[in-house]
Protein backbone atom coordinates (compact mmCIF):
# COMPACT_ATOMS: atom_id res chain seq x y z
CA UNK A 1 0.00 0.00 0.00
CA UNK A 2 1.50 3.51 -0.55
CA UNK A 3 0.43 6.29 1.04
CA UNK A 4 0.94 10.10 0.92
CA UNK A 5 -0.31 13.51 3.51
CA UNK A 6 -0.51 16.23 2.13
CA UNK A 7 -0.75 19.38 3.64
CA UNK A 8 -2.89 22.27 2.50
CA UNK A 9 -5.09 22.68 0.11
CA UNK A 10 -2.57 22.05 -3.26
CA UNK A 11 -3.36 18.49 -5.09
CA UNK A 12 -0.69 16.48 -5.48
CA UNK A 13 0.34 14.90 -8.72
CA UNK A 14 0.12 10.45 -7.82
CA UNK A 15 2.49 9.11 -9.99
CA UNK A 16 1.65 6.47 -12.15
CA UNK A 17 3.07 2.86 -11.57
CA UNK A 18 3.33 0.61 -14.62
CA UNK A 19 5.95 -1.99 -13.53
CA UNK A 20 8.83 -2.86 -10.99
CA UNK A 21 11.41 -5.42 -12.68
CA UNK A 22 11.55 -8.88 -10.74
CA UNK A 23 8.07 -8.42 -9.52
CA UNK A 24 4.33 -9.42 -11.85
CA UNK A 25 1.50 -7.56 -11.19
CA UNK A 26 -1.55 -9.49 -9.41
CA UNK A 27 -3.56 -6.57 -8.54
CA UNK A 28 -3.80 -2.60 -8.69
CA UNK A 29 -6.20 -1.06 -6.48
CA UNK A 30 -7.89 2.18 -7.60
CA UNK A 31 -6.37 5.38 -6.41
CA UNK A 32 -7.96 6.65 -3.07
CA UNK A 33 -8.06 10.09 -1.91
CA UNK A 34 -9.62 11.79 1.09
CA UNK A 35 -10.02 15.77 0.87
CA UNK A 36 -9.75 17.88 4.45
CA UNK A 37 -10.03 21.30 4.48
CA UNK A 38 -6.63 21.54 5.68
CA UNK A 39 -5.08 18.54 4.22
CA UNK A 40 -5.18 15.99 1.85
CA UNK A 41 -4.83 11.82 1.83
CA UNK A 42 -4.19 9.58 -0.94
CA UNK A 43 -3.83 5.76 -0.74
CA UNK A 44 -3.42 2.90 -3.45
CA UNK A 45 -2.74 -0.59 -2.96
CA UNK A 46 -0.75 -3.43 -5.09
CA UNK A 47 -1.00 -6.63 -4.98
CA UNK A 48 2.61 -7.79 -6.68
CA UNK A 49 4.60 -11.28 -6.42
CA UNK A 50 8.08 -12.28 -7.75
CA UNK A 51 9.90 -15.55 -9.06
CA UNK A 52 12.43 -14.80 -8.51
CA UNK A 53 14.47 -15.07 -4.90
CA UNK A 54 16.73 -12.43 -3.49
CA UNK A 55 17.01 -8.81 -2.28
CA UNK A 56 14.95 -6.34 -4.78
CA UNK A 57 14.70 -2.62 -4.57
CA UNK A 58 11.76 -0.72 -5.32
CA UNK A 59 12.69 2.34 -7.28
CA UNK A 60 11.76 5.95 -6.17
CA UNK A 61 8.75 7.46 -6.61
CA UNK A 62 8.28 10.83 -7.92
CA UNK A 63 5.17 12.70 -6.39
CA UNK A 64 4.88 16.81 -7.54
CA UNK A 65 2.99 19.49 -5.79
CA UNK A 66 2.66 23.13 -6.81
CA UNK A 67 5.71 22.82 -8.90
CA UNK A 68 7.75 21.13 -6.29
CA UNK A 69 9.03 17.51 -6.39
CA UNK A 70 9.12 15.53 -3.65
CA UNK A 71 11.15 11.76 -3.70
CA UNK A 72 10.00 8.66 -1.76
CA UNK A 73 12.18 6.81 -0.11
CA UNK A 74 13.34 3.30 -1.85
CA UNK A 75 11.75 -0.05 -0.58
CA UNK A 76 14.19 -3.42 -0.11
CA UNK A 77 11.82 -6.08 -0.07
CA UNK A 78 13.36 -10.07 0.39
CA UNK A 79 12.03 -12.46 -1.46
CA UNK A 80 11.99 -16.35 -0.63
CA UNK A 81 10.56 -19.21 -1.51
CA UNK A 82 7.15 -20.65 0.34
CA UNK A 83 7.47 -23.65 2.03
CA UNK A 84 4.78 -26.15 0.77
CA UNK A 85 3.93 -29.53 1.08
CA UNK A 86 4.73 -31.97 -2.10
CA UNK A 87 1.62 -34.36 -0.85
CA UNK A 88 -0.76 -31.26 -1.34
CA UNK A 89 -2.83 -30.25 -4.67
CA UNK A 90 -0.94 -27.27 -6.54
CA UNK A 91 -3.02 -24.32 -6.23
CA UNK A 92 -1.61 -21.60 -9.54
CA UNK A 93 -1.52 -18.02 -8.21
CA UNK A 94 -2.84 -16.82 -11.92
CA UNK A 95 -4.16 -18.84 -14.80
CA UNK A 96 -1.93 -19.29 -17.54
CA UNK A 97 -2.08 -17.22 -20.75
CA UNK A 98 -2.10 -18.63 -24.03
CA UNK A 99 -0.27 -16.18 -26.03
CA UNK A 100 -0.70 -16.83 -30.38
CA UNK A 101 2.71 -17.53 -32.17
CA UNK A 102 2.13 -15.10 -35.15
CA UNK A 103 4.77 -16.50 -37.05
CA UNK A 104 3.15 -20.04 -37.22
CA UNK A 105 0.52 -19.88 -40.37
CA UNK A 106 4.24 -19.40 -42.34
CA UNK A 107 5.60 -22.63 -41.42
CA UNK A 108 4.15 -24.90 -43.54
CA UNK A 109 5.11 -22.37 -46.12
CA UNK A 110 8.36 -22.22 -45.58
CA UNK A 111 8.99 -26.35 -45.30
CA UNK A 112 7.47 -26.09 -48.91
CA UNK A 113 9.37 -23.73 -50.39
CA UNK A 114 12.81 -25.60 -48.53
CA UNK A 115 11.33 -28.71 -50.57
CA UNK A 116 10.91 -27.32 -53.58
CA UNK A 117 14.39 -25.65 -53.71
CA UNK A 118 16.04 -29.04 -52.43
CA UNK A 119 14.14 -30.99 -55.26
CA UNK A 120 15.10 -28.59 -58.15
CA UNK A 121 19.34 -29.00 -56.75
CA UNK A 122 19.02 -32.26 -56.38
CA UNK A 123 17.58 -32.46 -60.03
CA UNK A 124 19.60 -30.08 -61.40
CA UNK A 125 22.78 -32.04 -60.26
CA UNK A 126 21.63 -35.53 -61.19
CA UNK A 127 21.39 -33.99 -64.77
CA UNK A 128 24.39 -32.92 -65.28
CA UNK A 129 26.17 -35.62 -63.66
CA UNK A 130 24.18 -38.33 -64.79
CA UNK A 131 23.49 -39.88 -61.08
CA UNK A 132 19.87 -41.57 -61.18
CA UNK A 133 21.01 -44.78 -62.77
CA UNK A 134 20.66 -44.21 -66.19
CA UNK A 135 23.54 -46.24 -68.17
CA UNK A 136 24.06 -44.77 -72.02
Amino acid sequence: MVEAFVPGNTPLTWPIIDSFPHFEWLEKGKLDSVVKPDERYYRQSFVITSFDSGSWPFRVCILSRAKKTYFSDSVRIAVNYSRFDPNQDFHDIKDIIDIPNPYAKWIPWGVALVTLISLALVSGWCGKRNCCGERS
